[in-house]
């Protein structure tokens, strides 16, 4: 069973640990890049077909609120979408 979050000081080298507390303390989120690009991409892919962002966000696993803010930045990259 892999776990999905480990204690920063028992799997990163100490000056790194140090390094980020000087930037941020509290929880704090990595995500896993391979699942990001495909989401996003599932997200478009979608949006283009006319899918609503409820049910992307049920299909993705994502918020509504992250597929809004998805698509939202693919307009402002791209003008007019979908």
């Amino acid at each position: 069973m892999n776990k999905s979050y480990a204690n920063a000081a028992d799997v990163l080298p100490s000056e790194l640990v140090d390094k980020i507390k000087q930037h941020y303390t509290g929880m704090l989120y990595i995500p896993d890049k391979k699942r990001t690009t495909g989401n996003r991409e599932l997200v478009i892919a979608m949006a283009k077909t006319g899918a609503t962002s409820a049910e992307i966000a049920n299909v993705t696993g994502l918020t509504v609120r992250r597929v809004n803010q998805i698509v939202s930045h693919l307009r402002r990259e791209n003008g007019k979408f979908p």
